[in-house]
C-alpha cells in the first residue's frame, strides 16, 4: 500500500491529474491544465491551471456516473469565495466521458474512462480504510501512557506520605 498517487489523463489540449498526498486524508485533488497558445502546457507548480479538492462523497458521485448509474453529476465548489462549476457526463452518441471543471474540459474515451473509474474505486477504498479510521490504537496507547504517568505520580505521592508519616511518628 502506497501513501501517494499521481496519475495524468492527457488529451491533445487538456489534462486532468489525479493526486493524493496521504491515504489518511479524506479527499483527492484534481488538477486541470491546458496546452497554452505557445504550445507549452500550464504547470501546476507555477499556480497555473485549476485545482479542486474532491471529497469521498464526491468520489462516490463521480463513480456513479462512470458506472452508468447516473447520467450526469454537477456541483459548484466554493473555495475562498471562488466558485468552480464541476460537471461530468457521458456523451450519449459515443462512449466518451466528459469532465468539466471551471473553464477546463477533458474528454476521455472508453479505455481511459475505465482506467479513471478503476483508479477512483481504488482511491475510494483506500480513503474508506485509512481516512475514516480513528487512531484508536494510538489513542489507547496515549491514554495508557498518561494513566501510567498519573499512576506513578499517585504511587510517588503515597510513598512520600508514608515517608513523611514515618518521620513524624519517629520524632
Amino acid at each position: 500500500m502506497i501513501d501517494k498517487h499521481n496519475q495524468s489523463f492527457f488529451s491533445q489540449k487538456a489534462s486532468i491529474i489525479v493526486e493524493t498526498n496521504k491515504k489518511e486524508e479524506p479527499f483527492i485533488f484534481l488538477h486541470c491544465i491546458k496546452k497554452k497558445n505557445d504550445g507549452f502546457w500550464e504547470q501546476t507548480s507555477r499556480n497555473e491551471g485549476k485545482t479542486v479538492k474532491i471529497s469521498i462523497e464526491e468520489i462516490i458521485e463521480m463513480l456513479s456516473v462512470l458506472s452508468h448509474k447516473k447520467a450526469k453529476w454537477t456541483i459548484v465548489h466554493d473555495f475562498k469565495n471562488e466558485k468552480t462549476f464541476i460537471s461530468i457526463n457521458w456523451q450519449k452518441e459515443e462512449e466518451i466521458f466528459w469532465i468539466n471543471i471551471g473553464d477546463y474540459r477533458e474528454m476521455m474515451k472508453s479505455a481511459q474512462a475505465e482506467f479513471f473509474r478503476l483508479l477512483l474505486e481504488h482511491l475510494l477504498q483506500e480513503k474508506i480504510e485509512y481516512a475514516t479510521t480513528s487512531n484508536f490504537q494510538d489513542n489507547m496507547q496515549a491514554v495508557d501512557s498518561k494513566s501510567s504517568i498519573q499512576e506513578s505520580d499517585f504511587v510517588q505521592e503515597v510513598n512520600n506520605f508514608h515517608l513523611n508519616s514515618f518521620f513524624l511518628f519517629s520524632l
